[in-house]
């Protein structure tokens, strides 16, 4: 059994790999949330000279929704362009809005085949290149979630063993260290007890789904695939310290979720991979 699923909702993050970082005081990060985002800007901050960073996951285990994932990346490719990427994506958006800005958009279409190469040199493998929903091109390069996060797992275990980088799961941020530099920290709680992680901050600790005080009307009710962690505190976080969130209106509702016989109306659903489609399966309006 199949029904549409609300499966994505997290703001968007922007990780510049080659840019080195500014100063000695942003040279230690925090970043909070262990998905694919989180992972990436961890390892990319400390290929990028950070000499310390921290991340924090509110798990057990790291991975996130990312984990969940079985789709892969869009890169362009041979007989593609970033100007057609970036163009597709407008397209299915509807055209520029907040949630589809154009310079981000560009500045993601751009990087995707850098992005691809550097998981690759990571030791990723990708299983195919098909062309995705809304693609004018074959650039979906397919990979399971739980892949794309052991690989990067794997880099950020390198560094910790350096002693580098510290990983701090079960640990739940509750707020933002704010002075008139700016952010500089985060406090979280960790087993009852309150510490602090001080440093340049990243926020990727997903979207709001399972919050139905962020999840706009009409759409609390909406079954979601994202796990119980979704719920927005990243978000939170950052409007409390000043930050302006753009974007929370929009969320994708994907066509297909796997329906439990036994529980045909639990809010939380498995999400029926597009790939379904790509194989032959054909969506019945009945």
């Amino acid at each position: 059994w199949l029904k549409p699923v609300h499966c994505r909702d997290a703001p968007r993050l922007r990780v510049d790999r080659h840019r080195p970082l500014p100063s000695p005081s942003m040279s230690s990060v925090v970043v909070v949330g262990g998905g694919v985002a989180g992972l990436t800007a961890a390892v990319s901050a400390l290929e990028a000279g950070a000499t310390q960073v921290t991340l924090l996951e509110r798990e057990a285990k790291l991975g996130g929704n990312s984990a969940k994932a079985s789709y892969g990346i869009n890169a362009v490719g041979p007989g593609d362009s970033a100007e057609a990427f970036a163009e597709d994506i407008l397209a299915s958006a509807g055209g520029p809005s907040d949630s589809a800005d154009p310079a981000l958009v560009r500045r993601l279409a751009e990087g995707s085949a850098d992005a691809k190469a550097w998981l690759e040199g990571l030791g990723m493998k990708f299983e195919e290149v098909v062309q995705g929903a809304g693609s004018r091109a074959p650039r979906l390069h397919r990979a399971m979630g739980f892949m794309l996060v052991a690989t990067l797992g794997k880099r950020l275990e390198h560094f910790v063993s350096e002693g580098r980088a510290t990983v701090v799961k079960e640990a739940r941020a509750t707020g933002l260290l704010a002075g008139g530099a700016g952010v500089y920290g985060v406090r979280y709680i960790q087993g009852g007890s309150e510490a602090e992680a001080r440093g340049a901050v990243v926020l990727s600790s997903g979207g709001f789904s399972v919050n139905p005080e962020m999840v706009s009307e009409g759409k609390a009710t909406l079954p979601i695939t994202q796990g119980p962690w979704t719920v927005g505190e990243g978000l939170r976080m950052a409007e409390a310290a000043g930050a302006k969130i753009v974007g929370s209106g929009d969320v994708q509702v994907h066509p297909t979720g796997f329906v439990d016989p036994k529980d045909r109306t639990a809010r939380s659903s498995i999400l029926a991979s597009e790939s379904l489609r790509q194989a032959g399966a054909v969506l019945l309006n009945s």
